[in-house]
């Protein structure tokens, strides 16, 4: 690793920021996206975040209009429940608990499915397989949150939605400056294995790909969910 590079990991350890996010926002009825948190040591979320997992959190899936008719069930919490307790299926999704900060399952999963999904007209099978549908073919880049870092002039990539619908960028970032995202959150003393990828301010939309992100994190955190 270049000294450099070390520069970087060391204020993205030491800066002391937070920034405010809401779980799962949609813009507009044309609007799916499937959201993720990074882990990190500034911002609150990412904070949270790093309880459990080095390299990312599912926040879960966004849509904008109902996909079907289906009304509500009342086996749905405890079928939901009992899928993702199934060889701890949460866990292996990283679908973490942000809210409460409990490495518990399953009553903030229900929750969010609740809100986001059996509201949209989805079974609880039906919005974990938008979950864990790992097909880079329909999913563009349409959230992008970042924090700007004045330490080390760019936007750090904080959240990430991938789907249908227009971009749209959040967060205090600073327009017409470079992103940055880091593949896993670093600790002082294993820099080593960290990588950073600077992202043209411009070009966000064709370089932070879900091929991208599906291959630099989701493999790396979870292969098995690369090999079906």
């Amino acid at each position: 690793m270049t000294l450099l590079e070390l520069a970087v990991l060391f204020f993205l350890i030491l800066s002391a920021t937070t920034t405010d996010y809401s779980l799962l926002s949609f813009p507009a009825e044309e609007y799916e996206s499937l959201q993720f948190v990074l882990p990190d040591t500034i911002d609150a979320n990412g904070i949270i975040c790093r309880q459990f997992s080095q390299v990312y959190c599912l926040l879960g899936y966004a849509m904008g209009k109902k996909q079907s008719e289906r009304e509500p069930r009342t086996f749905d919490s405890s079928l939901l429940t009992t899928t993702l307790l199934a060889d701890s299926l949460w866990k292996r999704i990283n679908w973490f608990d942000l809210t409460n900060q409990t490495d518990t399952c399953c009553s903030p999963q229900v929750v969010l499915y609740k809100a986001f999904g059996q509201s949209y007209g989805l079974s609880p099978l039906g919005y974990l397989d938008k979950l864990i549908n790992m097909d880079t073919t329909e999913k563009k880049l349409n959230r992008l949150t970042a924090r700007f870092s004045p330490e080390l002039c760019m936007n750090v990539v904080i959240a990430v939605g991938f789907g249908q619908g227009k971009l749209t960028v959040s967060g205090p970032i600073q327009n017409q400056t470079d992103f940055l995202i880091v593949d896993r959150a670093p600790i002082i003393g294993f820099q080593h294995d960290v990588r950073m990828f600077r992202i043209p301010y411009q070009d966000a939309a064709s370089k932070l790909s879900f091929e991208f992100f599906k291959e630099t994190f989701i493999c790396a955190a979870q292969p098995w969910m690369c090999t079906q």
